[in-house]
């Protein structure tokens, strides 16, 4: 999976696939009117472990009927960090996909300092 943009904020896409096959993008088209098909959240809690700190962020879309949301977690207590998708189909039927945070490249935490997408409460998932 890959979230990419263009380096002067002119559009937003999300990749799914290999580098040889991709096998799907959203969305198709290019443009600057990318960025208002999807939302964005986050909720920091610094104070280490002793605040039980956190980091969450939640960027989520929807395509022919599916949601999507990724997300990107920080927990103090254990030093955990995780990363992944979790797909909603139109039954409501959710399906978790794990990432490997160690290939993780970026931040979607960097989202709010672009400037192109607007902060939603989206509520938050993990």
């Amino acid at each position: 999976m890959s979230l990419v943009k263009d380096k002067s904020n002119k559009y937003i896409q999300y990749r799914f696939g290999t580098k040889s096959k991709i096998e799907m993008e959203f969305p198709a088209n290019r443009t600057k009117e990318s960025w208002k098909q999807f939302h964005y959240n986050s909720y920091y809690r610094g104070g280490g472990i002793q605040n039980a700190g956190m980091e969450i962020d939640n960027l989520q879309f929807t395509n022919n009927g599916y949601e999507y949301l990724l997300f990107r977690t920080y927990h103090a207590e254990g030093e955990v960090y995780s990363a992944g998708i979790l797909t909603t189909d139109v039954k409501g039927k959710e399906t978790r996909i794990i990432g490997n945070y160690k290939t993780v490249k970026g931040c979607l935490c960097h989202l709010q300092d672009s400037g192109m997408i607007e902060i939603e409460d989206i509520g938050l998932s993990f």
